[in-house]
């Protein structure tokens, strides 16, 4: 059962190691369920998630704004 998040306060660790783990075992899941697929679609998630942290990066150098550590 999902539990949706209402406040932007800081996950706890018991939180995140939720979290990951569902993704985990869905990433298991989708690649035991078909492997030809999921090898297209790990690829796809890896380049979306360069590609904006690369577009991340980028933005904040230009404004040049202070990127805030505790968020």
């Amino acid at each position: 059962m999902a539990i949706i998040r209402t406040s932007w306060r800081r996950r706890t660790d018991v939180e995140r190691t939720n979290c990951n783990m569902i993704l985990l075992k869905l990433i298991g899941a989708m690649i035991l369920a078909c492997p030809t697929a999921s090898m297209y679609i790990m690829e796809w998630l890896i380049l979306e998630l360069v590609f904006h942290v690369l577009i991340y990066r980028i933005y904040y150098r230009r404004k040049e704004l202070p990127i805030n550590r505790e968020l």
